[in-house]
């Protein structure tokens, strides 16, 4: 009986930890789920509420991984940021510190992949921030990473690095690259920050080689709230991206709202 009862307290206080964690991630997605204007307040809360679930599991078992490793910065460090996440501080600083502590979450391991396959030779990360997505293999694959923030390009992993505000491209200018430059660029999240996202297209087209492939990705609820200009619009850049000439493959994931473009240049 006693046995029971131990477990029973055990499993009474895994469930509470569960439902915190949970209840932390609700709010932090509903702060960037009010910026999704083409998804309605009810479909967004229960997107938000099945997210939050997948969440709070994954960042328990890191916190669980690193209990038993005895690996207590990493802890108290999970610890600081679900902390920040009840306080609701700043998004996108949250993010940024999982991001740190490379927590990946279950939705982008597809997307991973698909990164993996498709991003090959001499690399654009395209408004990369933090990077990552993009791993650099010897003799394979060469990233230059492009942001705007210098803070975010200081832990940058890219072996090249330019600091640039890309919404110049809005005003006419380019990119600091030749036309052709590029055997694949990449944008994770990043046409949500266009001011002018034909603009944008139209300048990644002239930087990609002949038979070079463009990937982005995102999300209604994609980016930092305070820096989104417009929610991503897979159907309009598919478009655009057509009209240059590009072969286009759209993919949507059946376990999240995340779509991807990948469009090669013939």
């Amino acid at each position: 009986m006693q046995i029971a009862t131990h477990y029973q307290i055990l499993a009474r206080k895994k469930a509470n930890q569960i439902n915190k964690i949970k209840q932390t991630i609700f709010v932090l997605d509903t702060q960037t789920g009010q910026y999704a204007k083409n998804t309605t307040a009810k479909s967004m809360e229960l997107q938000n509420t099945r997210k939050a679930i997948k969440t709070a599991g994954i960042i328990l078992r890191e916190l669980q991984k690193s209990e038993t490793r005895g690996d207590h910065r990493r802890t108290e460090q999970i610890k600081q940021i679900l902390e920040k996440m009840r306080a609701k501080e700043n998004p996108f600083k949250i993010w940024n510190a999982f991001a740190a502590l490379n927590i990946q979450f279950a939705e982008e391991k597809p997307l991973l992949q698909l990164i993996e396959k498709n991003a090959k030779g001499k690399v654009l990360d395209f408004c990369s921030g933090l990077g990552g997505y993009v791993k650099e293999k010897k003799g394979e694959t060469q990233v230059t990473a492009i942001d705007a923030t210098r803070e975010m390009l200081e832990r940058n992993p890219a072996s090249k690095r330019i600091l640039c505000d890309v919404n110049q491209i809005a005003k006419g200018k380019r990119l600091p690259f030749e036309d052709g430059e590029f055997d694949s660029i990449v944008g994770m999240y990043a046409m949500n920050y266009m001011e002018n996202p034909t603009a944008t297209l139209h300048e990644l087209a002239r930087i990609i080689k002949p038979n070079g492939k463009i990937m982005l990705a995102g999300s209604p609820t994609s980016g930092v709230p305070e820096l989104v200009k417009r929610t991503f619009s897979s159907d309009k850049y598919r478009e655009t991206l057509a009209s240059l000439g590009f072969e286009i493959q759209q993919i949507k994931f059946s376990n999240s709202n995340l779509q991807v473009l990948i469009a090669t240049k013939r």
